[in-house]
């Protein structure tokens, strides 16, 4: 028996190949487990000879329902929704609409700079009018129905509102100057009391208030101050003088910080006011502490390091460029522009390639090679394309036409294109004819021999006899895949033939499955590592068919034993843990089997 499970995606593909490569690579880096869905797309999108390579973005700006193009900060909830603040107020994404909450909404400021939930739930707004809100089940507390925030609208110093993030208990305090004094209040702590001869509306945006026993230090952009209550506040440090630090607070008593000049990345330890250098970047602008991982950005790119910053996890450049990043729990990616809106990037995206711009049309198919894809394009021939995205050039023959297949034995190269079936010297660039006719599909069989089948037949091209051609049918052949030693199937415009070796020779005849699969157009066959067949169809899903001779079908209809997305397969490949991989007209399914 076999177990099957079955995941379905719904991405359309031009061609599954190319996402295997992907595949394979990711594989190799063990990454798998993580990975049952990833896609890789060979696009053209920036016109220039350039090797880099980005994940696929979405854009969302106005005309989806965004409130402005303009993006102070992105946060995601314990409910999953993104917050998203702007210069016209405050939107909420549930994944597929955005909802828009402005000052006719309770705002007391369509201008929000800043976002925070606190532990309670809670969304604080902090506005550029210096006075906070707040968004709770469903409704807008602002100084008009909340006593906190009325106080804080009648006590607020003049200039921004400077708002801190308390540290023990998760919630938000701000700065108010009250019948002479100043104090620290929040919603769940105690007014603090601060007898400062510091000018504290300096410090503008999110400081970091942390507790000791009974003392009290306050991280800003520019020292930390430290007081006990009824003390006079006291300046403990400063950083590096006229130097802005962006502070994050990371879970527990640490804080990460990035001073952009010195292009260090710093580490302070909040019970002892410790501060050292964990690591030094050049050419980054700000840092984000987001799921225990630690994310350096620059004007267009970002670098994804693990909690110690002793790993590299991810590093990307992007098209585009943004201010405010955001990493929400399912690994998706945020990023806010200043005058574009907000651009999206799903976990797990396909990579965007650019091949530039003399090569941005025509391109016709993608094959696997090793750790390369071969591109065949309409006017630029063969080329070469790397992990890296270094595009070469393999061949430049206006012979060649659609490729159908790529396969090497040893120094032998074999094209299968629709025109021909070649044989290609990569030293001298020659081609050599082998037969003239559209060829359907190219595989390799065992290790000696590739399968070819084409318009008029099947034929085998052997490395011991690479001067002749075995033909083993002479039936339109649209796919091919070797079952065994002395068995190969042959699909056809009705159905599977199979040919079997005798005496050297191969005699074909029709095999008999069930009606569907013998009345279909076969788009796609393979052999896995337990001996299984899997049947492509064009319009009737896919089959596979057991050693034990009984049929599995998946497809669309209640007859299938497992759903597929579409029943108009494309093609089908075989991963190295021996999960299926097929496209189809509306996405990709993967299949994983397992033998009891």
């Amino acid at each position: 028996m076999v177990q099957i499970v079955l995941r379905n995606s719904k991405v359309n593909l031009f061609s599954l190949m190319n996402q295997f490569w992907n595949y394979l690579n990711v594989f190799n880096q063990s990454y798998l487990k993580h990975l049952k869905s990833v896609f890789f797309y060979a696009a053209l999108l920036i016109p220039s000879f350039v090797n880099g390579q980005f994940p696929y973005y979405k854009n969302f700006n106005i005309n989806d329902g965004l409130a402005s193009n303009k993006i102070y900060n992105i946060i995601e909830d314990k409910l999953g929704f993104i917050w998203i603040c702007t210069d016209q107020g405050v939107s909420r994404y549930d994944g597929v609409n955005f909802r828009n909450f402005t000052s006719k909404d309770g705002l007391p400021d369509n201008e929000v700079l800043n976002l925070f939930e606190d532990s309670v739930g809670r969304i604080w707004f902090n506005g550029f009018s210096t006075e906070p809100c707040y968004y709770f089940q469903g409704k807008i507390y602002n100084a008009f129905n909340d006593s906190f925030l009325k106080r804080i609208k009648t006590n607020r110093q003049p200039g921004v509102c400077s708002n801190v993030i308390v540290q023990w208990n998760n919630s938000m305090a701000y700065i108010i100057q009250e019948n002479g004094k100043k104090y620290l209040i929040g919603k769940d702590i105690q007014d603090i009391l601060l007898n400062s001869k510091y000018n504290l509306q300096e410090f503008v945006y999110q400081h970091i208030l942390y507790r000791q026993n009974n003392t009290y230090k306050l991280y800003s952009t520019f020292s930390v101050l430290e007081w006990k209550p009824n003390q006079v506040v006291k300046n403990l440090f400063l950083f590096e003088k006229g130097t802005l630090f962006n502070l994050y607070k990371a879970p527990g008593n640490t804080i990460y910080s990035f001073n952009y000049l010195t292009s260090k990345v710093e580490k302070i330890e909040l019970s002892s006011s410790q501060t050292s250098t964990i690591g030094k970047v050049n050419n980054q602008k700000n840092i984000f502490f987001i799921n225990n991982q630690i994310v350096l950005t620059s004007e267009r790119s970002y670098s994804l390091y693990n909690y110690n910053f002793t790993q590299l996890i991810d590093q990307v450049n992007l098209p585009f460029k943004f201010e405010r990043f955001y990493i929400d729990r399912r690994g998706n990616k945020w990023f806010g522009s200043f005058d574009k809106g907000l651009y999206f990037i799903r976990s797990q995206a396909p990579r965007l390639i650019d091949l530039g711009f003399e090569r941005n049309e025509g391109i016709l198919s993608i094959v696997p090679d090793g750790d390369n894809l071969i591109i065949n394009t309409e006017k630029n021939g063969l080329l070469s394309l790397n992990i890296n995205g270094k595009c070469t050039e393999l061949l430049k023959d206006p012979i060649l036409n659609r490729m159908m297949g790529f396969a090497r034995l040893n120094n032998q190269t074999i094209v299968g294109t629709d025109n021909g079936l070649y044989q290609f010297n990569p030293k001298n660039k020659n081609l050599h004819l082998l037969k003239l006719s559209a060829i359907k599909d190219l595989e390799l069989g065992s290790e000696n021999e590739v399968l070819v089948g084409f318009s008029s037949g099947a034929c085998i091209f052997q490395k011991e006899h690479p001067e002749s051609l075995q033909f083993i049918d002479v039936e339109r052949t649209t796919s091919i895949a070797r079952k065994d030693s002395s068995s190969i199937w042959l699909g056809g415009l009705k159905g599977i033939r199979e040919a079997i070796q005798k005496n050297q020779q191969y005699i074909t005849k029709k095999k008999v499955l069930n009606p569907e699969i013998d009345n279909s157009r076969i788009v796609d066959i393979k052999c896995d590592k337990q001996g299984n067949m899997w049947v492509a169809t064009d319009q009737k899903g896919l089959f596979c068919c057991l050693l034990n001779g009984s049929i599995l079908k998946f497809g669309t209809s209640t007859k299938s034993n497992y759903k597929l997305l579409s029943d108009v397969c494309v093609q089908i490949l075989i991963a190295n843990d021996n999960s299926i991989w097929l496209a189809t007209l509306s996405g990709v399914s993967i299949i994983e089997t397992k033998s009891n």
